[in-house]
C-alpha cells in the first residue's frame, strides 16, 4: 500500500529544509521531500545529529546538503575556549578575544561531513560559512546615473591624462551666491540639521564608525573627518583610529600559520588585505643617484614581472634605507596591470619610518606625489591642480615601528610587536570599490554621516552655487563636526561586521570608558534570508554585545529595502538598536528623476515604497525612525568617479538611496543630540537614552508605527530635548503590552490574550528648566474611504515607456477626502500579464507614481491628450523626453513624484502623507510601463486609492495629561484592554504626548495571542487599518530578495500539558488562483543565549545578570511548514499542499511560545488584495506509539482513536509493515576519514511500498559515520558525490539515519570508520518497515465535528512467530484527503517484556 502525499512535505531534517531553498544540482539525488514520479513524496530525514542543527547557519546547511561529503567549506565556529576542534577542521585559527557569550571565533576549513560533528560538540554554539552570505548593497530602480560609472576601465589612463593636461590652467570656481546656504537640502527642511547647528551642536566630540566596505577618506568631502587617538599615553596618539577586520584576519593567518596573504596581496577567500607589506628595501648599491637630489631604484609591485620598474624618488631618508611595497587597492592593478607602488621613508629620524608615498598615477615617479605622514595621512593626487583631490589611495593609519603591534590586534588576536619591523608594514584605510561586493557603499554611507559639502560639480541650477567652501557643496552630512572611523570591507567574511561591533565597543585599547571609545556604529547591511529575525543567533549576539560591552555605544541598523510588504525587516535585529527606514526626498538632485522648475517644488518626508517594515517575528514594532533614503547626493570613491566615469574630484558624487542611506543620515543627526546630552550632563547617553531622544524628537510621518516607528528624524527637536531647550523624551520609546506567562523579558515576546488587560508604565524625562505640561492621547490609522479604478491600457507599442514620464495619468484630487492623513496608492495587474507563459521570467513590469503638479505657467493644464489615445506620449531625444516637441503631451518642470512603487511583481504601492495639505496645484497617479513585451500587448490594471485618518484606538487608555517638573521625570501608566472578541494577531497604535509646540510619538503593540493551539485567524479585520490581520497585498519582487512579500504573524502559547505525539495543523485558504501564501511554524528551541547551549557567560563580564532574565526561556526556530521552493532572489515556485488556493501544513507541537507566520510569496493580481482565512488546531492519535506484547501469536488486531480540535471532512488511514530489524555485530575498521566512499561496511537495501527506513550504529568508543544513498538514476551504482540523501556524522559511534516514506528502489547504507576504535566492535541495525502485514480498516465516514473521537481497527499478521526477544515494526498514517499522513504512529510488536523506552512520533510537515 502506498501512502498518497501530494505535495505534502513530511518530517524534514533541517538540512533538507535548507536544501529546498536552492535548486538541486544536476545529477544529484532527489531532495528529501521531493515529489516522486508517481506523485508521492519522499519523506523526512532524522539523524543523530539533528540536535545540533540549530547551531548551523541556514546558508551553510543548504550548502552542506547540496555538497558531496568530501566538499570543503571555509567556516567560522563559535565555541567555548579550550574546545578542541582540530580533529574536524584544518588551517585552524583561533581568535584570542572571548565574545560576551563566552565563545571564541575559530576559523578554518571543514569537510561537509564534519560540519555535523562540529555542531554535535557541547562546546560549540554556532557555525556559519566564513564567507559573508548576507545581502549585498543594491541601489534600487533609478533613472540613469549622473556619472557614467562602468566596470570597463579601458579609458582610465586617458581620463588621467586628460586631467593632467588641465594642470596649469586657471580653474575658477564660481563664488557662492549671496543667498547661498551653509549646506544643501538634506540638512535643511528634511531633517533640520542646520537649525541644530545654529543652536551650537554640530556633533563635535562624537565618533561614528561606518561598519561597511571601507571609506575613501581622501575624498574632498571627507578630508578632515577622520577620528584620531588623543590619549597622550597611547603609542598611537595622533594617528587616525581605524579598523579592518578582514586585513587583521589575514595578518593573523600570516602571523600564526605562516601564510603570506599580506605580502601576496591575495588573502582569505581571495580578497585583498588592505595592508601593504613593505619589507622590501633598497639601500647602498641598490640605489642610483640621479644627481639632482633624487634617487632611482627598481621594484616589482604585485602584478609586475621582476626586476620590475625603475622608480624615482627624493633622497630624503635619514638612514639611507628605503622600503617598498604595493598599494592594496586592486583597481590600480586593473588599470595599470600591477599594483601602485608604495615608498616608506624615515625622513625625520634614522630608523623611524614616518612618511609614505604612493605612485598613484602609475608614472614610476614619487617626486610629484603627496607625502602622507601622521597628522596628514591623506593619500591623493590633484591631477588638474584645481585644489581638489582627483585620485585617491585612501589614508594611512599606522606604520610599523617594531615596538608596538598593529592597533587592536593585540587584544583581539594576540598579535605582538614582532609582527613587523620598523617600516615593514603600512596599514591603509581604503574603499576598494572594484573588488568589494559592496562597491562604493562605505564611502556613500560615510558621506551620509559627515560629508563637508565641498564639491559641487553637476549640482542643479536652482541650488545656490558652491565655491569649495565647506557647507556650500552638494553633499552634506548631518554630523557636521562628527569624526569618523571605518571598518574595512565587511562584505567579505562573516566575522567582519561582528569584529566591527567589538572594536566599536572597545577601541584601540580594548577597554570601555576610555578616550578611544566610539559613540555610534552605523550598519547599512543585513540578511533578509533569516525568517526568525530577532530570534536568530546573530541578532542575539549583537544585542548581547551592546548590552554587555559598552552600554553607551548606539547601533544604527538599516531596516532593509524589501518593502512594501509588512514583516520585511532584516537580521540582525538587536532589540536595543535603532532600526532606520527610508523616507523620501525628490527634486534636490539633477537628472535622476523629473527636474522641477524651482526648489519650492522639492518634496520630502513620505515613506519610500521599498522601505522594509515591521513587525518582527518577535512581534516588535521593528522600525524606530525614518530618514532620507530616497534620494539624495552621496560621495563616491575618487577612483570610481575618475577611472570609470571620467569625473574629477569636484564632481565625484552620485544620487543614491536605500535604507543604507537612511541609517548614516539618521546617525549623523543623532550625533548632534549626543553632543548636546553630554554637554548638559557630562556623560554620553546610554543606547536606551539615545534612541529615546531620537524617537521622541521625530516628526510624525502619518503612517502606522510598523513602517515609521516614531516618525522622521528631526535633528533640531532632538537636540533641543537633549540640551534642555524644550521638549521631553519617553522610555520605553516603544512597547509591546503584556508579558509571557507572568514574566516580562527584555528581549522576548510579550503576549496578551483575549479578554486580558495589561498596563505599561512610561517614564517622561524633562531636561528643561521649566515644567512640561503634556496632553496625552492615542490613535491608529483607520480607513476613511477608498476608490478603485480599473484601467485597460492601449497596445504597448503606443506607449512612450520612459523612466521620466508616466504612460498614464489619473487625476485623483477629487477622490481625496478632507482630513486624509495618508493616501495609499496600490497598483495590481493579473499574473498572466506579468509572466504569461509561466516560465518564471517576467515579460511585463510596471511602476506606480503618485505625482504632485505645480502649474508653473498658470495655464491650468498638465497633460493634453493630443492624439486622443488615452496615454501620455512625448518623443524621446537621447534618453530624455523632448518637451519642446509639438507632439509632447506633458509640460516640463510641472510634475514631480512623491515617491514610486516598482516591485518586479504583480502589485506595488506608494504612500503620500497629508496629500491635500502638501500638494501644489493637483495630485495625479502616474503609471509607467517599466518593461514592455509583445507577449503582453494590453494590461488590465487595477488602481486602489485608500485614504486613512488618525482615530482613537478604543483598547488603549492613558491619563489625559501629565506634568513633568523641570530637570526631572514623571511616570504614567497606559492600559491595553483586549476585548474577548479580538482578532488574533498584531494590533498597532501610537501614544501622543503634546506640549503645544512639540509632540512625542510612542508606537505600541498589542500582540493578541491564542491560548493554546486551537484558534481561527484571518478574515474580515476588526479595524480597517494598513496592517490587517486578515489580508495580504502581494508585494513580492523577483528582482530583490526572498524576504520580499507581505508577512503576517500569529502567536500562541501552547500549554505544558499537551499530550506527547500531538501534531499541529495550520489550514489557510484564499481566492486568487496564482496567489501562494506559505506557512512557517516557529517553536521553542534551545540556544546559547537563553539556555547556554555551547556557550557561557565569562566571569569577567558580571554586569550581565543572566541570559534567561533578558532573552527568555528559549529562542524560536523554524520547525516546519510549506515547501519553501525559492528559485533565487525574490522568486518562489508556486507550491501548495492542495495544488490550489489552500495550504495545509503540519508540525510537531512543542509546549510554550509558538508562531505561525504567513509569507505571501506570489500574488494573483486580479484583485488588489487577497483576503484569507485560516485555522490552527491539533490532531492526536491514541495510543501513540503502539507498543505491546504478542508472544508467539501470528495475527491479531487493536483499536486506535484519532481526535482533532478542528473539524475534519474525512480521515484517511493507511498502514505499513510489518518489518523485522536486522542487527549485525562487526569490528570497527579505520577508513579514509576524508573519503566516505572508502567505507568498509556497505549494506544494500531494497524498498518497495515502504513507510520507514531506519539505520543505526552503536558502540562504546570510536567515531563512526553513517551515510544513506539512493540510486536515483537506477544505474546500479551508488555515487557518493551525488546520491547521498542522508548522513549522521556526530563525534561518536552512535549514529542514526531515519527516512520516512522512502521511495521505492535501491538504497545503500555505508558505515564509515572516521575514527575507528582499535579492536572495538559495533552494532549496525537496519529496520525497513514495508510490506502488507499491517492493515487498517476504514474509519466511519466524515465529516467529524471538532474534538470527536474517530475510531478504527488495525489488524496485523506475521509470517511466523517472533523468536524470544524478537521485535516487528510497522507504521500507521492518518490524515485528511487534502493532507494525508499528517500524523504517523510507530507500531512495535514484541515477544518479551521490554525495558521502558520512549518512542517519538514521526510528524508530517
Amino acid at each position: 500500500m502506498r501512502i498518497r502525499t501530494p505535495g505534502l512535505t513530511v518530517s524534514l531534517l533541517v538540512f533538507a529544509l535548507a536544501a529546498q531553498l536552492f535548486c538541486t544540482p544536476s545529477g544529484a539525488a532527489p531532495a528529501v521531500g521531493a515529489a516522486h514520479g508517481d506523485g508521492t513524496t519522499m519523506g523526512g530525514m532524522t539523524t543523530a545529529g539533528d540536535g545540533g542543527d540549530s547551531k548551523i547557519h541556514l546558508g551553510l546547511q543548504a550548502g552542506v546538503a547540496a555538497a558531496a561529503p568530501g566538499a570543503v567549506f571555509d567556516v567560522i565556529v563559535h565555541a567555548r575556549p579550550g574546545t578542541d576542534l582540530s580533529p574536524y577542521m584544518s588551517d585552524l585559527l583561533v581568535q584570542r578575544y572571548v565574545l560576551p557569550n563566552g565563545t571564541q571565533a575559530h576559523f578554518g576549513r571543514a569537510k561537509a561531513a564534519q560540519v555535523s560533528k562540529l555542531a554535535s560538540l557541547p562546546g560549540v554554539a554556532a557555525i556559519r560559512e566564513m564567507r559573508y552570505t548576507g545581502d549585498r548593497p543594491a541601489i534600487p530602480d533609478l533613472g540613469p546615473r549622473r556619472l557614467a560609472v562602468t566596470a570597463d576601465l579601458s579609458q582610465a589612463r586617458s581620463h588621467i591624462a586628460a586631467l593632467k593636461a588641465q594642470a596649469g590652467q586657471v580653474t575658477v570656481r564660481a563664488a557662492a551666491a549671496p543667498q547661498a546656504v551653509d549646506d544643501w537640502f538634506d540638512v535643511l527642511d528634511v531633517h533640520r540639521s542646520r537649525a541644530a547647528w545654529d543652536l551650537g551642536y554640530t556633533g563635535k566630540g562624537v565618533k561614528v564608525m561606518v561598519n561597511d566596505t571601507g571609506t575613501d577618506f581622501s575624498h574632498p568631502d571627507l578630508q578632515g573627518t577622520i577620528a584620531r587617538i588623543s590619549d597622550s599615553e597611547s603609542p598611537y596618539c595622533g594617528w587616525p583610529e581605524m579598523f579592518d577586520s578582514l586585513s587583521m584576519l589575514n595578518l593573523a593567518y600570516d602571523y600564526y600559520l605562516g601564510y603570506d596573504f599580506v605580502a601576496s596581496g591575495v588573502g582569505v577567500l581571495s580578497y585583498a588585505p588592505d595592508y601593504s607589506d613593505t619589507r622590501t628595501t633598497r639601500s647602498g648599491a641598490g640605489l642610483a643617484d640621479n644627481g639632482d637630489g633624487t634617487l632611482s631604484a627598481s621594484f616589482a609591485p604585485i602584478g609586475s614581472i621582476e626586476p620590475g620598474n625603475l622608480y624615482t624618488f627624493r633622497a630624503t631618508s635619514k638612514s639611507g634605507v628605503y622600503h617598498f611595497g604595493s598599494h592594496p587597492d586592486t583597481v590600480y592593478q586593473a588599470v595599470y596591470g600591477e599594483r601602485a607602488a608604495v615608498l616608506v621613508v624615515d625622513e625625520c629620524r634614522a630608523g623611524v619610518y614616518d612618511t609614505v608615498y604612493v605612485d598613484l598615477d602609475g608614472d614610476y615617479d614619487f617626486t610629484a606625489e603627496k607625502k602622507a605622514v601622521k597628522g596628514d595621512e591623506y593619500v591623493y593626487s590633484d591631477l588638474n591642480a584645481d585644489g581638489y583631490a582627483d585620485l585617491s589611495g585612501g589614508i594611512i593609519y599606522w606604520i610599523s615601528d617594531g615596538a608596538n603591534p598593529l592597533p587592536a590586534s593585540d587584544w583581539m588576536w594576540g598579535i605582538g610587536s614582532d609582527v613587523a619591523g620598523p617600516g615593514d608594514l603600512v596599514a591603509f584605510s581604503i574603499n576598494d570599490w572594484y573588488e568589494s561586493a559592496g562597491g562604493d557603499h562605505g564611502t556613500l554611507c560615510a558621506s551620509g554621516v559627515a560629508a563637508q559639502g565641498i564639491i559641487d560639480g553637476g549640482a542643479p541650477e536652482y541650488k545656490p552655487a558652491g565655491d569649495g567652501t565647506p557647507g556650500t557643496g552638494m553633499v552634506q552630512g548631518g554630523g557636521k563636526d562628527v569624526r569618523l572611523t571605518s571598518n574595512g570591507d565587511g562584505y567579505t567574511t562573516a566575522s567582519a561586521f561582528t569584529d566591527g561591533f567589538i572594536f566599536a565597543a572597545l577601541g584601540y585599547d580594548g577597554k570601555t570608558g576610555t578616550g578611544d571609545d566610539i559613540q555610534i556604529i552605523s550598519n547599512s547591511w543585513g540578511s533578509s534570508g533569516v525568517v526568525n529575525d530577532g530570534w536568530d543567533y546573530e541578532s542575539r549576539l549583537y544585542d548581547l554585545i551592546g548590552r554587555v560591552l559598552n552600554p553607551h555605544l548606539v547601533e544604527g541598523n538599516s531596516s532593509g529595502n524589501y518593502g512594501s510588504g509588512y514583516g520585511t525587516v532584516t537580521s540582525p535585529g538587536a532589540n536595543l538598536a535603532v532600526s532606520v527606514g527610508a523616507s523620501t526626498l525628490y527634486g534636490s538632485t539633477w537628472g535622476t528623476f523629473e527636474t522641477p522648475a524651482s526648489r519650492e517644488q522639492i518634496l520630502f518626508g513620505d515613506l519610500q515604497s521599498f522601505s522594509s517594515a515591521g513587525p518582527t517575528s518577535q512581534g516588535e514594532v521593528g522600525v524606530a525612525v525614518l530618514a532620507n533614503g530616497a534620494w539624495g547626493a552621496g560621495d563616491v570613491p575618487l577612483t570610481e568617479a575618475l577611472f570609470s566615469g571620467g569625473a574629477d574630484g569636484w564632481s565625484a558624487w552620485e544620487n543614491w538611496g536605500g535604507t543604507s542611506r537612511s541609517t548614516p543620515v539618521a546617525m549623523g543627526n543623532l550625533a548632534l543630540a549626543m553632543q548636546a546630552f553630554k554637554a548638559k550632563r557630562g556623560v554620553w547617553p546610554t543606547k536606551v537614552e539615545a534612541r529615546a531622544l531620537l524617537m521622541s524628537g521625530a516628526d510624525r510621518a502619518h503612517n502606522d508605527g510598523f513602517v515609521e516607528g516614531a516618525g522622521t528624524v528631526n535633528a533640531e527637536r532632538t537636540v533641543k530635548i537633549a540640551a534642555g531647550l524644550g521638549g521631553v523624551y519617553v522610555t520605553p520609546d516603544s512597547a509591546v503590552f503584556g508579558d509571557f506567562r507572568g514574566e516580562k523579558y527584555e528581549a522576548f515576546t510579550s503576549l496578551l490574550h483575549r479578554g486580558q488587560t495589561a498596563t505599561q508604565q512610561f517614564t517622561v524625562y524633562n531636561p528643561g528648566s521649566s515644567a512640561a505640561r503634556l496632553a496625552i492621547s492615542d490613535d491608529h490609522l483607520v480607513q476613511l474611504d477608498r476608490k478603485e479604478i480599473d484601467l485597460t491600457t492601449i497596445d504597448q507599442r503606443g506607449e512612450t515607456a520612459s523612466f521620466y514620464l508616466p504612460d498614464y495619468l489619473i487625476d485623483v484630487e477629487p477622490y481625496i477626502p478632507d482630513g486624509a492623513s495618508m493616501m495609499e496608492v496600490n497598483l495590481a495587474y493579473p499574473f498572466g500579464e506579468f509572466d504569461p507563459d509561466g516560465n518564471y521570467a517576467f515579460d511585463s513590469r510596471w511602476r506606480v507614481v503618485p505625482i504632485d503638479w505645480t502649474d508653473v505657467n498658470g495655464d491650468g493644464v498638465l497633460f493634453t491628450d493630443k492624439n486622443r489615445n488615452g496615454a501620455v506620449n512625448c518623443p524621446i531625444a537621447g534618453s530624455l523626453p523632448d518637451f519642446a516637441s509639438a507632439s509632447c503631451e506633458i509640460q516640463e518642470g510641472e510634475y514631480l513624484r512623491f515617491g514610486y512603487g516598482y516591485d518586479t511583481g504583480t502589485s506595488m504601492q506608494q504612500r503620500v502623507k497629508l496629500p491635500l495639505e502638501r500638494m501644489h496645484d493637483g495630485i495625479f497617479v502616474g503609471i509607467s510601463h517599466r518593461t514592455r513585451s509583445a507577449a503582453v500587448p494590453v494590461t488590465h490594471l487595477k488602481v486602489r486609492l485608500t485614504f486613512y485618518g488618525h482615530v482613537d484606538f478604543p483598547w488603549l487608555t492613558a491619563p489625559a495629561s501629565l506634568t513633568v517638573p523641570a530637570r526631572s521625570s514623571a511616570t504614567f501608566e497606559a492600559t491595553m484592554a483586549v476585548p474577548a472578541s479580538a482578532q488574533i494577531g498584531l494590533h498597532q497604535a501610537t501614544l501622543r504626548l503634546r506640549d503645544g509646540a512639540n509632540q512625542v510619538n510612542v508606537p505600541v503593540v498589542a500582540n493578541v495571542a491564542a491560548s493554546g493551539a486551537t484558534f481561527a485567524f484571518g478574515g474580515a479585520s476588526q479595524f480597517m487599518v494598513p496592517y490587517s490581520n486578515g489580508l495580504v497585498c502581494g508585494y513580492f519582487d523577483w528582482g530583490s530578495s526572498a524576504a520580499d512579500g507581505d508577512w503576517r504573524f500569529y502567536f500562541m502559547d501552547i500549554g505544558d500539558d499537551t499530550p506527547q505525539g500531538t501534531a499541529l495543523l495550520v489550514d489557510t485558504s484564499w481566492t486568487g488562483a496564482n496567489t501562494d501564501i506559505d506557512t512557517l511554524v516557529m517553536s521553542p528551541t534551545e540556544d546559547c543565549f537563553s539556555n547556554g547551549a555551547g556557550c557561557e557567560l565569562p566571569s569577567q563580564l558580571p554586569s550581565f545578570s543572566g541570559s534567561e532574565d533578558v532573552y527568555g526561556p528559549y529562542t524560536l526556530g523554524y520547525v516546519g511548514g510549506s515547501s519553501r521552493l525559492n528559485a533565487g532572489a525574490g522568486k518562489w515556485t508556486y507550491h501548495t499542499a492542495t495544488g490550489g488556493p489552500r495550504e495545509i501544513v503540519a508540525a510537531p507541537v512543542t509546549a510554550g511560545l509558538n508562531v505561525v507566520a504567513l509569507h505571501n510569496v506570489m500574488f494573483d493580481g486580479a484583485d488588489d488584495m487577497e483576503i484569507f482565512t485560516g485555522q490552527v488546531g491539533t490532531i492526536l492519535a491514541t495510543p501513540n506509539p503502539v507498543d505491546f506484547f504478542v508472544g508467539r501469536r501470528t495475527s491479531g488486531s487493536f483499536k486506535m482513536t484519532v481526535k482533532s480540535s478542528l473539524a475534519l471532512a474525512a480521515l484517511d488511514v493507511s498502514a505499513f509493515g510489518l518489518g523485522v530489524p536486522e542487527t549485525k555485530t562487526l569490528l570497527q575498521v579505520q577508513d579514509d576519514p576524508d573519503d566516505p566512499s572508502t567505507a568498509t561496511y556497505k549494506f544494500p537495501i531494497t524498498i518497495e511500498d515502504g513507510a520507514l527506513l531506519e539505520v543505526s550504529t552503536a558502540a562504546e568508543d570510536g567515531d563512526l559515520d553513517l551515510f544513506l544513498l539512493y540510486d536515483a538514476n537506477a544505474d546500479g551504482y551508488f555515487d557518493f558525490g551525488a546520491e547521498v540523501i542522508g548522513s549522521s556524522t556526530t563525534t561518536s559511534a552512535n549514529e542514526l539515519v531515519k527516512l520516512t516514506f522512502p521511495a521505492g528502489g535501491d538504497y545503500l547504507a555505508a558505515v564509515h570508520g572516521w575514527g575507528a576504535a582499535v579492536n572495538e566492535s559495533f552494532d549496525v541495525t537496519i529496520n525497513a518497515v514495508q510490506g502488507t502485514g499491517l492493515t487498517a480498516n476504514d474509519p466511519p465516514a466524515g465529516p467529524y465535528p471538532p474534538d470527536t473521537p474517530i475510531g478504527f481497527t488495525v489488524s496485523w499478521t506475521l509470517d511466523e512467530p517472533l523468536p524470544l526477544d524478537g521485535e516487528a515494526f510497522g507504521l500507521i498514517l492518518a490524515g485528511t484527503p487534502d493532507a494525508p499522513g499528517i500524523i504517523s504512529i510507530p507500531v512495535r510488536l514484541y515477544n518479551a517484556t521490554p525495558a521502558s523506552a520512549v518512542y517519538l512520533p514521526v510528524i508530517a510537515r
